[in-house]
């Protein structure tokens, strides 16, 4: 199990993600691997006071989450491994359920597992959560995996990645990489609840750098009028980001779930738009450390 310790919002909701994965690991034999940005802060000296089984890698506070996953992937030894993020919390039978999946399915290379949002929060919270993850409520549909709940043979990953840039966005990099040899499975019963905190300036500006990375990975090895052209059109993309993520949040949550995140999701359409924009005409810039 591999976790990058990535975000100072909510950072006490990584002390909550392993307990609840201590509750699901009871019945599993397995190594927890935390990557922290943060090592020896107040968090991360509670991990090593109440759950000494855990191994603390200490990370560079700079780098990127997909490095961080990397790296717990690299000092892994179990034959699977799983990867959680440090505001999904994971339901008691999460564990077994990859080991029974990976089981049933012995030509499995990957599997994604569904992601709700934990009871009560903001508005706020809620729109943020939906904007990034509605696609990934359950049902989830097969082919999906996100990086904040999956699990892949450490084979497969170390196969399939080999040359693979560690820092690029979990779509580009790993993802692509696993995806060329086998569609992931999806794993209803490994279900973790998303539980982040945010406001709503926080929400807008991590929108902003997934984006501009996710841009600037769009017009890698683009020309400098082709980068233009594709900037200017991504000025275009709020409506289209907008009615994308309704009709998905439509069907998985409702029209009151729309309805009540609607203002909110609308300016994260926005703040998507300006990223993606940026990161294709200057590049991702600071935006990889940034991001949690």
């Amino acid at each position: 199990m591999v976790i990058p310790g990535a975000s100072r919002i909510g950072r006490h909701t990584l002390i909550e993600v392993i307990a609840a994965l201590e509750v699901s690991l009871r019945d599993v034999r397995a190594e927890v691997i935390l990557v922290d940005r943060f090592p020896g802060d107040a968090t991360s000296r509670a991990i090593a006071e109440r759950f000494p089984w855990v191994q603390i890698l200490a990370a560079n506070p700079q780098a990127s989450v997909p490095s961080l996953m990397h790296t717990g992937a690299l000092h892994a030894s179990a034959a699977l491994v799983a990867l959680l993020e440090d505001h999904t919390v994971p339901t008691p039978g999460w564990a077994s359920a990859w080991l029974t999946t990976f089981e049933r399915t012995p030509g499995a290379m990957m599997a994604g597992g569904p992601i709700a949002l934990a009871p009560g929060g903001t508005n706020i919270t809620r729109a943020a959560f939906s904007f990034e993850y509605a696609h990934f409520l359950p049902p989830l549909p097969h082919g999906s995996a996100a990086g904040a709940n999956c699990a892949f043979r450490r084979s497969a990953w170390a196969s399939a990645t080999n040359g693979v840039d560690p820092h690029r966005l979990w779509d580009f990099g790993v993802l692509a990489a696993l995806r060329a040899n086998s569609a992931p499975l999806a794993c209803e019963a490994a279900l973790v609840h998303h539980q982040k905190p945010l406001k709503w300036s926080e929400a807008l500006r991590l929108r902003w750098a997934y984006s501009r990375i996710f841009g600037a990975e769009r017009a890698a090895g683009f020309g400098r009028w082709s980068r233009l052209g594709l900037g200017l059109t991504s000025l275009l993309l709020p409506p289209l980001l907008w009615v994308r993520h309704a009709r998905t949040l439509a069907a998985k949550a409702g029209p009151k779930a729309l309805l009540c995140t609607a203002p909110i999701t609308l300016s994260l359409a926005v703040a998507a738009a300006l990223g993606e924009c940026i990161g294709v005409l200057a590049g991702p810039g600071t935006a990889p450390s940034s991001l949690e």
